[in-house]
């Protein structure tokens, strides 16, 4: 009786285990179809994709990088880019960096117009960008100039460098622009007033008070403190 016993639970052990097995091979070609799928999936995808190539270079001063995240996107008058993070091995947007990063888009983007860039808070490391560049897929190239302070989590659109007169804007999105641009400086260039209708100086109680970009930069202010203490 305890032989037959015995052999009915190695019989159930050798049952179940064969079910496993069944099961997990079947998991296992399940696994290399869906992946062997989006394999396919990405290559037929990546193959219609067009790319651009950005470059971003980060000011030279020594407090000028970030450890922030970065992220870019191209903005043509047919449409934009994917928003991209502009991170490539090892460390980027350090002092001095001159980055190349591919920008991908589904269709080509035709002339174009601008590249926003937005900085997310990491550790809260100011950024410093001087210009970025746009390589086109047909070989021509854009500069935007830029040379602006990233502060906090912020969001900025850059045009191409090319000088226009307003009645040269060929398209209502520069028009658009320039309006936010005009609205923001004056907000940021307020005069307090000495008298009604009489301005006294700038609205600002310290140069704290002041966007990074209208100060003077750490080095400039430490050779100030220096000379004022050896004075």
């Amino acid at each position: 009786m305890l032989m037959e016993e015995e052999k009915k639970w190695v019989a159930r052990v050798e049952k179940r285990r064969a079910a496993q097995e069944a099961a997990r091979a079947s998991t296992s070609e399940e696994t290399n179809a869906k992946h062997t799928e989006k394999e396919s999936e990405n290559y037929e995808c990546s193959s219609q994709m067009v790319t651009y190539k950005l470059t971003v270079a980060t000011g030279v001063d020594e407090d000028a990088g970030t450890f922030d995240y970065v992220y870019g996107t191209v903005i043509g008058e047919l449409g934009q880019s994917q928003q991209t993070a502009l991170k490539n091995a090892g460390r980027d947007s350090y002092h001095g960096c001159v980055g190349e990063y591919d920008v991908n888009c589904k269709a080509p983007l035709g002339d174009i117009w601008f590249v926003e860039l937005e900085k997310r808070n990491y550790i809260g490391d100011d950024w410093f960008c001087r210009f970025l560049e746009v390589k086109c897929p047909d070989g021509s190239c854009k500069r935007f100039p830029c040379y602006r302070w990233f502060v906090g989590n912020v969001t900025i659109r850059l045009r191409e460098g090319s000088a226009k007169k307003i009645k040269d804007e060929i398209a209502h999105d520069f028009l658009l622009h320039r309006e936010k641009e005009l609205q923001e400086r004056q907000q940021m260039y307020r005069w307090k007033a000495w008298r009604p209708g009489i301005p006294k100086c700038i609205d600002a109680k310290s140069e704290n008070d002041l966007p990074l970009d209208h100060r003077f930069n750490y080095q400039k202010t430490s050779d100030f403190k220096k000379s004022v203490h050896s004075a």
